[in-house]
């Protein structure tokens, strides 16, 4: 008997979650790689801060969300390369193969034009990526969330202004191996203001 064929998703967002209940049906052996085992709705993390919500009313576990598809296999893993000749995915701790791939890691910048943009923030391998740009006056409240569910708010009047170019400033500190995940503004809800949609961390 011939193996089904093997779709390997990367990323448990909401492309990658969609790809998987769309073919949750279909004919396949189905695999969803994320590095965090769960899929967070980040529209709504600023109603977390404020306790209008619960941290797990926005985030779901992602074997719950698909645990009907009997064809469907969760794993929680880092993919670090993708062997296309050999159809295999490379993980820290082990090898996936596939047949079909569906990338959906999330968004990133691009600068019209072909431009490079002006430098505000040095990366490194200390400071980690980017993971939100936002706007913010000094009245403004933030909520920052890490991997691991760690969920802190700060009043951006605290935060130290910096220098261009600089490698920026410590808001929170995190256990070893943990990472921001996102951040958002938290609305002035008595003047109407919206919640600046937060960015989402690029693999």
């Amino acid at each position: 008997m011939a193996s089904a064929h093997r779709v390997v998703i990367v990323g448990g967002g909401f492309g990658g979650l969609y790809a998987a209940r769309r073919l949750g049906s279909a004919p396949v052996s189905l695999t969803l790689i994320d590095r965090r085992n769960f899929h967070l709705f980040q529209p709504l993390l600023y109603q977390v801060a404020t306790g209008a919500l619960s941290p797990g009313e926005i985030a779901s576990p992602l074997r719950a969300v698909l645990h009907k598809q009997r064809n469907t296999e969760v794993i929680m893993g880092e993919v670090r390369d993708i062997d296309v000749a050999n159809r295999r995915l490379i993980l820290a701790d082990a090898e996936v193969p596939y047949d079909d791939l569906i990338i959906a890691t999330g968004a990133t910048h691009y600068y019209f034009g072909g431009g490079k943009g002006v430098i505000n923030m040095k990366t490194t391998g200390k400071t980690g990526k980017v993971v939100a740009i936002l706007s913010v006056k000094e009245d403004t409240d933030l909520v920052i969330v890490s991997q691991n569910g760690k969920i802190i708010r700060i009043e951006a009047s605290t935060i130290r202004q910096a220098g261009r170019s600089t490698q920026g400033v410590r808001l929170v500190s995190l256990e070893e191996g943990d990472k921001v995940a996102a951040a958002s503004v938290i609305p002035d809800t008595e003047n109407g203001d919206a919640a600046d949609e937060p960015a989402s961390p690029v693999n």
